[in-house]
């Protein structure tokens, strides 16, 4: 199964309209300064090709106006750094001592239901089915951190506007609603809801995670349009502790919270009878 088909696209294209425009790759590499083996490396998927690559091949192909490669290149940006961070902070999450989060427009990520994340997932244009399903089954797995030895800290904020997005269809949000409330009753885990009445824009322009290592070592991911990202910069942990500590400060306590998801779980259940 290929996981990175915006990769995969630019090297056949590349291997294509090289041959159409009568050049083997020796000739191309001279062309753009580069050495014969990068080119055959991009055409076999060895090697990701850059931004510079991209507008330097528009230019020698005569491309320049429809930025042919050049926005297949902001594919494979976006395809990246949407879901390859994914694997990083997945191997973070693995070692986490504790974990924060927070997100104001979706369920977060480990506490989607398989449903809700294929939804979710299968937005992305530039997803196959079978990337949609393989990419689901791997956010589904980020739950495993629950079944360690010694399972994380983790707490969850999420914004009431979460609650009441149908990702899907409302049955989809039913057993999402239904499934979060379950969790809230598991150890280590603490939910907490941000509710809309408390009027909080401090984090509503991204969602983001924070985690610290048994080593101490803190890591604070970002998410953006283009994917996430992921660091361990003192400056910026500390500035995402903060943003989150405003955040939290308008959170529901655990027993308000448990209400106000089994309020949004029988409204939306109600509109379905």
């Amino acid at each position: 199964m290929h996981l990175h088909r915006a990769t995969a696209t630019f090297a056949a294209e590349l291997a294509r309209i090289r041959e159409e425009q009568g050049f083997t790759q020796t000739p191309l590499a001279t062309r753009l300064n580069v050495h014969r083996s990068l080119i055959s490396h991009i055409e076999c998927e060895k090697k990701v090709p850059s931004k510079a690559i991209a507008d330097a091949l528009d230019q020698v192909f005569g491309l320049t106006a429809t930025r042919h490669f050049g926005k297949l290149y902001e594919a494979i940006v976006y395809e990246r750094g949407s879901f390859g961070w994914l694997e990083k902070w997945r191997e973070i999450e693995i070692e986490a001592v504790w974990l924060q989060c927070w997100d104001p427009l979706l369920i977060p990520g480990f506490l989607q239901t398989y449903e809700y994340a294929r939804a979710v997932i299968g937005y992305n244009p530039f997803f196959t089915p079978e990337e949609v399903e393989e990419h689901t089954r791997r956010r589904i797995g980020r739950r495993a951190m629950f079944d360690r030895e010694s399972p994380p800290n983790v707490t969850c904020l999420i914004d009431e506007c979460a609650l009441h997005r149908p990702i899907g269809s409302p049955h989809i949000l039913v057993d999402q609603l239904r499934f979060l409330l379950e969790w809230t009753e598991r150890p280590r885990l603490t939910i907490q809801i941000v509710p809309m009445q408390a009027g909080n824009a401090a984090g509503t322009s991204a969602a983001f995670q924070l985690a610290k290592l048994p080593t101490g070592q803190e890591f604070a991911s970002v998410d953006s349009l283009l994917g996430a990202e992921c660091s361990t910069n003192p400056e910026m942990v500390a500035k995402v502790k903060i943003w989150y500590e405003a955040i939290r400060a308008d959170a529901l306590s655990r027993r308000d919270t448990i209400e106000l998801l089994r309020a949004a779980l029988t409204q939306w259940t109600n509109k379905l009878t």
